[in-house]
């Protein structure tokens, strides 16, 4: 990196993060901001003991929050809470509701390195608040509901997580197809008797991802990435917000991310919600590193989800299966922002008006 490169760096981290910064590799502390269209999340990591090359204890403590909108694409008669999947009307997102939420964890890690692998275990406790007041969209489905959380909810949680990563050494970063994989496994649990008046359930998660480098020229990088994700909740009361969304360990921990509308790109968002949810995510991504403060992607993708949103009985019918495709152009800009432009096609989408999606994306973060 040239002196210009770093200049402009790190003018743009103190413009976007007011942070002058970033903590060296050798410091005790890492620190990862994140930013959201109306919301902020931050996760510390303090290292309080290295016993021995590759190994170390970490404490964590993370926190996000925001005000977005969130989604429930579902009717209700009376006081029939499961309801059946239904399509919003063509004038107005009826699904779409405002929910200010605030999501913290504190806990510990231990790093355990091999060579290229290393094995980490997370425990946490979190915190989950939520409220939806009805004045803001008065006209949402969740407030014809009788669901406990249709207003917000207070949650509290333990979260348990081992996750399996092979990285590329700094002697190898110049090697010519060098693949790198992570494993995730995780379960959070936030039963009645952890002070929890909403919410009495588990989430079990399995996600896998995996990046392979298929071409190298001076001008452009070639690679093929893929995702594999598993979900299913169990319990008395399972919330909206976690049937809507996939879970995993995350950052800020243990938080969620939509799906399986958005885990399945080109459905909407929280779309095809449910207590069991399978995904894949196949991408083919042209990288061309013009600078390192400025490198554009051109990716194709091939996604396909399913979930028992039709009866939330825990069962996945493979007939239900959504596929989509889609193209995608973005830009890393100086290592710390992604911005991009989505267009999307879902085959099998019920609803007609939604099966050609586009939309722009923008993630930041060191």
């Amino acid at each position: 990196m040239s002196v210009v490169e770093a200049i402009v760096r790190k003018a743009i981290l103190l413009l976007v993060w007011l942070a002058p910064w970033l903590p060296a590799e050798d410091r005790p502390i890492d620190l990862t901001l994140g930013i959201r269209l109306r919301g902020l999340d931050c996760s510390v990591a303090y290292r309080v003991a290295e016993p021995r090359e590759g190994w170390a204890t970490r404490l964590w403590l993370s926190a996000g929050g925001g005000f977005e909108d969130a989604y429930l694409y579902r009717t209700f008669e009376g006081a029939d809470t499961a309801g059946a999947h239904t399509d919003t009307p063509v004038m107005g997102n009826f699904a779409a509701y405002k929910n200010a939420d605030i999501d913290v964890a504190a806990g510990v890690s231990q790093d355990v390195a091999a060579g290229q692998h290393v094995l980490s275990a997370f425990a946490l406790g979190t915190f989950r608040y939520e409220h939806h007041d009805p004045s803001w969209a008065p006209e949402a489905l969740i407030f014809d509901s009788a669901l406990p959380d249709r207003t917000g909810l207070v949650e509290t949680g333990l979260g348990l997580g081992m996750r399996l990563r092979k990285v590329i050494p700094p002697s190898l970063a110049g090697s010519v197809f060098p693949v790198i994989y992570t494993l995730d496994a995780s379960l959070h649990l936030a039963p009645r008797w952890l002070a929890n008046p909403v919410a009495d359930y588990g989430r079990f998660s399995a996600v896998g991802t995996a990046l392979v480098q298929l071409g190298n020229a001076r001008l452009c990088e070639i690679y093929l990435a893929s995702r594999l994700g598993f979900d299913a909740l169990r319990g008395t009361s399972i919330p909206v917000h976690a049937r809507t969304t996939v879970g995993g360990i995350g950052t800020p921990f243990f938080t969620q991310k939509a799906g399986l509308g958005d885990a399945v790109r080109g459905l909407a968002i929280g779309r095809f919600d449910g207590t069991t949810k399978a995904y894949a995510n196949l991408d083919a991504r042209l990288r061309v590193p013009i600078t390192s403060l400025f490198v554009p992607v051109l990716t194709v993708f091939l996604d396909a989800g399913v979930s028992d949103y039709r009866r939330l009985d825990h069962v996945l019918d493979l007939a239900d299966t959504l596929y989509t495709t889609g193209i995608n152009l973005s830009a890393n800009i100086a290592g710390i922002a992604q911005i991009g432009y989505t267009l999307s096609y879902a085959f099998n989408e019920p609803d007609p008006r939604r099966r050609l999606g586009h939309g722009q994306s923008l993630d930041a973060q060191f």
